[in-house]
């Protein structure tokens, strides 16, 4: 670089989930859930990159602990939006995002805006979808519902029983098409990629690649967090 100073932007982030039900996992308990916020906006803080942090957050789950997300909030912390369809007590008709029409996920996402903004009382303006579950509606439907921000697509997940279609995807940050959800266009909304590896798989799944997590099981993250460590050194080098 020539010796210049480079400014770098990044998103840190936590999502905040109800407790496991079936094929879904979460916290053990929404107490559990608490104290990993906690501890999570307290680790970012001591590190002096707060002003990076976000919650993405079930509306659920913001219902159910009111004071703690208003804290939050108050505290300079970004709330954001967490959805997942299947797991939504107000969803009219619960299905995964990415197989529903414009129409019906831009009634979710208006009625889960207002669940979240009602509960911090500041604008939710950031949004990320469960599995990434999204097709080519999603992108347009949110900035409909008025998102600024997205941090949703998991480039190269090939997942479709769970409308997880990403295969091709664009891999860092972009403005998305409104035609095609893989690739830049024009829309105002801006995406967030959620960073994965390019060769790294969870599970040895080829349809899967590792993304970097905190709560990564040992075995997959690898001695000291290599695996994970792999992961940002590609992206570095891209």
């Amino acid at each position: 670089m020539g010796g210049q100073a480079m400014k770098v932007f990044y998103n840190y982030s936590i999502d905040c989930e109800l407790p496991p039900e079936g094929i879904f996992g979460g916290p053990e308990s929404m107490d559990y859930g608490e104290k990993s916020v906690r501890g999570f906006v307290e680790t970012m803080d001591e590190l002096g990159v707060l002003q990076g942090a976000s919650l993405f957050v079930y509306p659920d789950v913001a219902l159910k602990q009111r004071a703690l997300f208003r804290e939050m909030a108050e505290a300079g912390v970004e709330i954001a939006l967490h959805l997942n369809g299947l797991r939504y007590s107000k969803a009219p008709k619960p299905a995964w995002l990415g197989s529903m029409t414009f129409e019906e996920q831009l009634v979710l996402y208006k009625m889960a805006k207002a669940d979240i903004e009602d509960v911090t009382g500041k604008p939710c303006s950031g949004y990320r979808a469960c599995y990434s579950s999204a097709n080519h509606f999603t992108f347009p439907a949110l900035e409909e519902a008025g998102f600024e921000w997205t941090s949703t697509s998991t480039a190269g997940n090939y997942w479709p029983e769970k409308h997880v279609r990403w295969a091709g995807g664009w891999r860092f940050p972009y403005h998305p098409s409104r035609k095609n959800k893989l690739v830049p266009g024009d829309m105002k909304l801006y995406e967030m990629p959620i960073q994965r590896s390019v060769y790294s798989h969870f599970n040895n799944d080829p349809n899967r690649f590792l993304d970097v997590r905190a709560e990564t099981p040992p075995d997959i993250a690898g001695p000291d967090g290599s695996a994970l460590r792999q992961v940002g050194q590609l992206w570095t080098a891209a």
